[in-house]
């Protein structure tokens, strides 16, 4: 079988070389009784045969076999490492792209406005226009003086 296998696969080998780029699929569909996949593997076999100096008739095996032992292993691609989120990451995610779907509404764009900007408490409102008088501090007395340390 694997003899019958590197001859076909030799001459498939030959054929594809004349075919137009594209088109040899097609042509084996229209010009031979065994489907597209087995006439890759027996392109396989004829190729490893050359390449390798291997002679088919010493194997003891079929096909698969065959392409198992001489075919060159793919290096295997490590599988990218996953981040795993907490439940507040994932509704931090799912905010921002409700915000990107759908855009900010005008109360949220003011939330987020004093968030940054926090407004003084009326308790801090207070402090601070005792520390900062109406008028600018000279210095000169105890409560300028106070006011000009509190500022800066």
């Amino acid at each position: 079988m694997l003899r019958w296998a590197e001859t076909a696969g030799i001459h498939l080998l030959k054929v594809k070389e004349k075919v137009q780029h594209g088109e040899f699929k097609a042509w084996i569909e229209a010009n031979c009784e065994a489907p597209y996949d087995t006439a890759v593997q027996y392109m396989r076999v004829a190729k490893i045969a050359t390449s390798k100096n291997v002679e088919v008739h010493n194997f003891d095996g079929g096909i698969d076999a065959f392409l198992e032992a001489h075919s060159t292993p793919r290096p295997k691609t490590p599988c990218p490492t996953v981040t795993t989120i907490d439940r507040d990451d994932a509704a931090h995610a799912l905010k921002l792209q409700a915000l990107v779907e759908r855009g900010t509404t005008e109360a949220e764009r003011d939330v987020a406005q004093r968030k940054r900007h926090p407004l003084p408490s009326p308790q801090t409102a207070a402090r601070v226009d005792w520390v900062r008088p109406s008028h600018p501090p000279t210095g000169d007395s105890p409560q300028d003086s106070h006011a000009l340390l509190c500022a800066s």
